[in-house]
């Protein structure tokens, strides 16, 4: 394997554990999964990675989201990241788990969640120089 995946679900991305792993391998690393969820999604929000204590808001979600970006972005020995999920999981919960979480960046009738997508939008514009300045 050229690289390693790893997933994390807190606020921040553990830099030092992936420094670390890094350090330990030589080999760079790709955040394969991470999210947050907010409570004005009206999805229950209650079984998933993050489960039990989504964000206030939308608007306090995309910060979440740039703020751990950002962190991944200026790590020289990272190659990327991955947004866990395109979608909002059914909110009876998905087979086979029942997560029922607000992971989108559409809902399930895919309206966009318009502050999460500009968020976005706006990051990946400058991460590569982000990137670079690491």
């Amino acid at each position: 394997m050229d690289f390693l995946d790893q997933h994390d679900y807190g606020d921040l991305p553990n830099v030092t554990l992936l420094e670390q792993m890094f350090k330990d391998t030589g080999k760079p690393i790709i955040l394969g999964e991470f999210s947050f969820t907010a409570a004005d999604s009206n999805m229950p929000n209650t079984r998933g990675a993050r489960a039990g204590h989504p964000e206030r808001t939308q608007t306090r979600r995309a910060e979440k989201y740039l703020a751990f970006a950002t962190e991944v972005a200026k790590a020289p020995f990272m190659l990327g990241y991955g947004w866990w999920n395109a979608f909002d999981e059914p909110s009876t919960g998905r087979w086979p788990d029942g997560e029922c979480s607000n992971y989108g960046i559409f809902s399930l009738a895919g309206d966009i969640y318009t502050t999460l997508a500009a968020a976005m939008t706006k990051f990946h514009a400058g991460a590569g120089a982000l990137h670079e300045a690491a």
